[in-house]
């Protein structure tokens, strides 16, 4: 095989090049396709109440060859008479090296009870993209929009690195969605006022996972009526439930309700800052500030009882007032800053060891170092042994003097463990509470 070099001056004649000669040179450059940076970007779309379609603007690249196309391009569609057979057509870009042109026109389907779109010719002289597939109904005299399928593939610069996104994923959208920090105002706003576009963006697989949506408590009625305050069960819901919202693109985790209905945790949208993950299990930092308070005399360690990934807190009956009945309440033995985070999250389990007594009632959440009973925050943990995530609000924190003389900012706090239980006189009710994750959003 030769070596070839081009392209150059011509010198009496001698550097003469074909149109091949181009589109081979520029076919290295880009990738066949649809132009996405175009306004409509040759979009195939139907007026619901006739056999047409509608070709909008826009551009194509096929082989190195360029199609333009500068107002809506109306193509009609053959009606399939007998009901109960259907047909699949495509609305295609052909490009024909012997005519010397790309076209843009319908390839029809055979009408079957199992139609099939038509396959494309791809060979040295004649290259065929698809726009949209497009099912013809038998005995039909409209398309909806429906059964208009969008088939378009898009160019990308074939000098872009390999992670780019090739088919039907522009690389503008690309960009867009995982690096849109790195883009000028400019290019962002070129992408934003560009419909086609961001219709791709946002119903873009990628777009959904990496999105940067806000967190949101979100309280709906779907996919079953809400709860009531008395009864969350009864419409199918429990804690842990976890609901795909396929309308927003959004998964939701089933906290419980209040007297607005079911309240659904934005699983996408928390920053867990988890307790467990930064060292503190072992006594450590605090892992969101990097700073050891104090131990404060509290009188429980990330160490009670501890296995694997979780550890249990145990209080009996018997271990209060010679067993009679009253609050335990103990804190943990460092001390934490939630300083900027607004929720405090518990994924907990409680349980009744023994059933005596008529009251057993858990509580997780904080105090504030030093502080009165006002400047804490608790949610009770139902002891079904069930494992479920609660969280509590942290509410505006003081700055308040520490009992080693340091100033303590506010958001300090202790992690807040408590348990009431009421005995029989005679029998001591006791109960544990295991904690599995602690971490805050």
């Amino acid at each position: 095989m030769a070596v070839k070099s081009r392209f150059f001056k011509s010198v009496n004649g001698d550097r003469k090049y074909t149109s091949a000669d181009f589109a081979q040179y520029f076919a290295t450059l880009i990738t066949n396709g649809v132009f996405a940076e175009e306004q409509n970007a040759l979009q195939v779309t139907t007026d619901n109440i006739s056999m047409k379609t509608t070709v909008k603007t826009g551009r194509g690249f096929i082989n190195g060859y360029y199609i333009e196309n500068d107002a809506d391009l109306i193509l009609t569609h053959d009606v399939e008479s007998i009901a109960g057979t259907n047909r699949i057509d495509r609305v295609i870009m052909k490009l024909d090296i012997a005519n010397r042109e790309i076209i843009i026109s319908i390839k029809k389907g055979t009408a079957s009870t199992t139609p099939v779109a038509p396959t494309f010719v791809q060979n040295d002289t004649i290259y065929e993209l698809s726009l949209a597939k497009v099912t013809i109904i038998g005995g039909s005299t409209v398309i909806n929009s429906a059964n208009v399928v969008d088939e378009r593939v898009y160019t990308r610069y074939k000098t872009k690195p390999a992670w780019y996104p090739e088919g039907q994923v522009p690389s503008d959208a690309w960009m867009y969605v995982m690096f849109k920090d790195k883009l000028t105002t400019q290019e962002i706003g070129d992408i934003e006022a560009n419909p086609s576009l961001m219709d791709i963006i946002n119903n873009s697989t990628v777009y959904d996972m990496v999105a940067n949506k806000p967190t949101k408590w979100f309280k709906t009625t779907s996919p079953t009526t809400s709860p009531t305050t008395s009864n969350n069960t009864t419409q199918g819901y429990a804690y842990g439930d976890i609901w795909i919202d396929n309308v927003n693109q959004r998964i939701y985790y089933y906290l419980g309700n209040d007297t607005d209905g079911a309240v659904w945790l934005d699983l996408r949208a928390v920053r867990k800052v988890n307790f467990f993950d930064n060292g503190i299990c072992g006594g450590g930092m605090t892992g969101l500030t990097g700073e050891y308070i104090s131990n404060g005399g509290s009188d429980w360690s990330f160490n009670d009882l501890s296995t694997g990934t979780y550890f249990k807190y145990q209080v009996y009956g018997n271990d209060y007032n010679g067993g009679t009945s009253g609050w335990w309440q103990k804190y943990s033995n460092m001390m934490f800053s939630l300083k900027d985070f607004k929720k405090l999250y518990f994924k907990v389990k409680g349980n009744v060891v023994t059933t005596t007594g008529s009251q057993h009632t858990i509580q997780v959440g904080y105090r504030q170092y030093n502080s009165n009973s006002g400047a804490s925050k608790q949610i009770s943990v139902p002891t079904d042994n069930v494992i479920r995530i609660v969280s509590v609000d942290i509410g505006d924190l003081i700055y308040v003097s520490g009992s080693y003389g340091e100033s303590i900012p506010d958001a300090y706090i202790f992690i807040y463990l408590s348990c009431y239980v009421n005995s029989n006189g005679t029998s001591y009710p006791s109960t544990d509470l295991t904690i599995y994750e602690i971490w805050a959003e």
